[in-house]
């Protein structure tokens, strides 16, 4: 049995949904597909849900703390729980490591506060209520030159969105152990006084 006869082929990290949605624009830009446009917009919110995702499961690992991975979904409350694992989360950081005469670097990259933000707008435009609110949003902008809200004027939300998580997602380190030695050093406390 092939494995494809198992399992579909489709990747869900941040890198994945990221590549998806760079190409769903360019399908939209190309020919006007409001579908693809949308379904843009949904992959970039998976990719900066995603990536929060892989830091914090990263930095739970390392903290024996895998309960808190994994059950969230909104932006702002995905960067606070890293900010808890990670006090330094939010800043990027590149970590070098020696072995014998070679040299190699790591670089970590952060969700910064516009990518979750952004997040957040982007669901305003992923629920029917859009176009309950917008009745005129199918116009073109180059049309109706500023008289209402219309599908155009998500592009530039979504082509931000693309930039801030292609910088998020280009950084090779998931976590530093420097982020996370206070957090930890604070959990085996506690653990200490809890007996």
């Amino acid at each position: 049995m092939d494995i494809g006869d198992v399992l579909y082929k489709y990747g869900a990290g941040a890198h994945n949904f990221l590549e998806r949605s760079k190409s769903n624009l360019s399908k939209f830009k190309e020919n006007g597909d409001v579908a693809a446009l949308l379904y843009s917009a949904l992959d970039l919110r998976f990719g900066i849900e995603a990536r929060l995702n892989e830091y914090i499961c990263a930095a739970a690992e390392y903290l024996g703390r895998m309960d808190i991975c994994g059950k969230e979904y909104v932006a702002s409350k995905l960067m606070k729980n890293l900010g808890k694992l990670c006090p330094e989360h939010s800043k990027e950081r590149i970590q070098l490591m020696r072995f014998d005469d070679m040299v190699f670097s790591s670089r970590y990259t952060p969700v910064t506060k516009e990518l979750a933000s952004i997040h957040g707008r982007l669901g305003e435009l992923l629920h029917h209520s859009f176009f309950v609110k917008n009745p005129n949003c199918a116009y073109k902008r180059k049309v109706v030159k500023n008289q209402f809200v219309t599908i155009d004027d998500s592009v530039p939300l979504i082509e931000k969105g693309i930039e801030l998580l292609e910088y998020a997602t280009s950084g090779n380190l998931l976590f530093s152990s420097l982020f996370t030695q206070t957090v930890s050093t604070l959990i085996n406390e506690l653990d200490e006084h809890k007996d």
